[in-house]
């Protein structure tokens, strides 16, 4: 894979999937708008079906519907790539080749989910674009890995040096909408749509952003329609997609098949196996959820995979095994959000509820909402300060995130169960 490859498909996938993490759960207090809950859920329910009724031999697919490389000959060549260009870099130290080796490591950890090689490659690129005063394209470079560990602002000084060093200004205007989306700058729903220029991936994300899920799942669905590239991590990342918002509406069984679909191309895909492993749990297969756990924990040492893997081993009663996996996430969320909190401070908030650490969850929330305001971080502020009794700053955090014209469907859950005085109830 050439590096105008590498650049443009983390572009392409570096934001939908940082929000694959965080756990959406609804939020109980007094209900208010009843009609509005059954409209809603009609909606909900009537375009769920008609999406499930477009699943055939086709869609989501297998080996024979779409043809990519095997998995483990795409991840050979990654690794002899990372390994040339490492040698390379540490031997002629030029900076175009710690570029190279920066964006490698970060596709890697993107599949393989080990976060030592997106620090490696956040600590690589960031020494290159120390080192270099011309290219523009390391300083894109740094913007991307920048972005994804939430490091927003210091990511677009990145693409404003990029392009003042005569980069590719199409490229940068694509990753600097994509920030933009991150801190809740977000577009018209209608010009997205409308707009001749705007990809299907780009669609599929604002429509689940005001709650159609029938047309994102159009635009996933012609996606991989469409799909005639060979890379296997694209077509399982776009099945994910489409498991995934069946989950956020309800459905996990409909979710398992793709995510299976999308395991069986990839096996070692880590959010993947870990989906796939969450439906298995919500279907009731707690054996086969165990063994998935267990398996992308291997490859992760994710917290977040302790964590569930603990919920399932005191279900089996395993009390003991239980109580070792608890104290594994734990120790590792408190390790990992005291170095990186706004990178990963979102995926502990949950963790830390459930385990009634309230306050660091709180904070952590007020972290996340402080660095992007977007509509899930005021989701997930809300949600923390009823958990922590606190419903002033739940009510006051829901009416500024009244100010967004977006409906996702956690939202809308939100507005028709919390009660606050003078709020409207109305969040058409």
């Amino acid at each position: 894979m050439n590096k105008k490859t590498v650049l443009n498909f983390i572009v392409l996938f570096l934001y939908f999937g940082l929000i694959i993490g965080v756990v959406l759960q609804l939020i109980s207090c007094k209900s208010t708008g009843n009609n509005l809950i059954t409209e809603n859920s009609q909606k909900e329910s009537q375009e769920l079906q008609s999406v499930k009724n477009w699943i055939s031999k086709q869609w989501p697919g297998n080996a024979a519907t779409y043809k990519t490389t095997n998995s483990s000959v795409y991840l050979a060549n990654l690794n002899s790539s990372i390994e040339v260009f490492n040698r390379l870099y540490n031997n002629q130290n030029k900076t175009s080749y710690g570029a190279q080796l920066a964006s490698k490591l970060y596709l890697r950890y993107r599949i393989l989910g080990d976060f030592n090689d997106a620090t490696k490659a956040l600590e690589t690129i960031q020494t290159a674009s120390q080192l270099s005063h011309t290219d523009a394209n390391i300083h894109y470079t740094l913007a991307i890995i920048q972005s994804g560990f939430h490091q927003f602002k210091s990511a677009l000084s990145s693409l404003e040096t990029a392009m003042a060093m005569g980069g590719n200004n199409k490229q940068i205007a694509l990753l600097k909408n994509e920030i933009r989306y991150s801190l809740g700058l977000y577009q018209p729903y209608d010009f997205i749509i409308k707009e001749p220029g705007t990809n299907n991936l780009t669609k599929a994300k604002y429509a689940l952003l005001n709650n159609h899920f029938e047309q994102a799942s159009h635009f996933y669905k012609n996606s991989m329609d469409n799909y005639n590239d060979t890379d296997p991590f694209k077509l399982s990342w776009l099945q994910l997609q489409q498991g995934i918002a069946f989950l956020r509406y309800g459905d996990p069984k409909t979710a398992n098949l793709f995510f299976q679909a999308a395991h069986n191309r990839f096996p070692e895909y880590y959010l993947v196996t870990e989906h796939l492993a969450e439906t298995e749990f919500l279907l009731g297969h707690l054996e086969r959820a165990k063994n998935l756990y267990q398996l992308v924990i291997q490859q992760t040492n994710n917290p977040e995979f302790y964590a569930q893997l603990a919920k399932i081993e005191s279900l089996l009663g395993n009390h003991q095994s239980s109580s070792k996996a608890l104290l594994m996430a734990e120790t590792e969320f408190d390790q990992l959000i005291e170095l990186y909190p706004k990178a990963l401070g979102d995926h502990a908030i949950q963790f830390y509820i459930d385990n009634q650490h309230f306050s660091t969850a709180l904070n952590l929330a007020k972290i996340n909402l402080d660095n992007r305001k977007n509509i899930e971080s005021y989701e997930l502020l809300i949600k923390t300060a009823l958990a922590n009794n606190d419903v002033k700053l739940a009510c006051d955090t829901y009416m500024l995130a009244l100010n967004y014209k977006v409906r996702p469907l956690e939202f809308i859950h939100l507005s028709n169960e919390l009660s606050c005085e003078n709020s409207p109830t109305n969040t058409q």
